[in-house]
């Protein structure tokens, strides 16, 4: 990966870091991370490096599942606030991976 391509996605992907960051952190809680989260998503135009993409999609795809209430998400087979969490780790740790990567390569 070129370290330029990850340097031009930083400003946008660095709100999702932090957003992402801050639902780990119990700074913001998953209902309000599930309503900022979808909102960043599907308002931004960004062509994301493919690794990027498959990060943030699948939070996407854990947000979109997520149900709050216990007995609708039974009925729905929908995730809980640990599940999402487990996902929106799994990102946050593929996200640093990539960034890593990069950071051996362009040396």
């Amino acid at each position: 990966m070129d370290k330029h391509r990850w340097e031009a996605f930083a400003p946008t992907l660095w709100a999702y870091v932090a957003l992402l960051e801050a639902l780990l952190d119990g700074r913001v809680t998953a209902p309000e991370f599930e309503v900022i989260f979808l909102s960043m998503y599907k308002h931004d135009p960004t062509a994301w490096h493919p690794g990027v993409f498959n990060a943030l999609e699948c939070v996407f795809g854990a947000v979109d599942e997520y149900c709050e209430d216990a007995e609708l998400r039974s009925r729905v087979n929908g995730l809980s606030e640990a599940d999402l969490t487990t996902e929106v780790q799994r990102a946050l740790a593929s996200l640093h991976e990539l960034r890593e990567e990069e950071d051996r390569f362009a040396m």
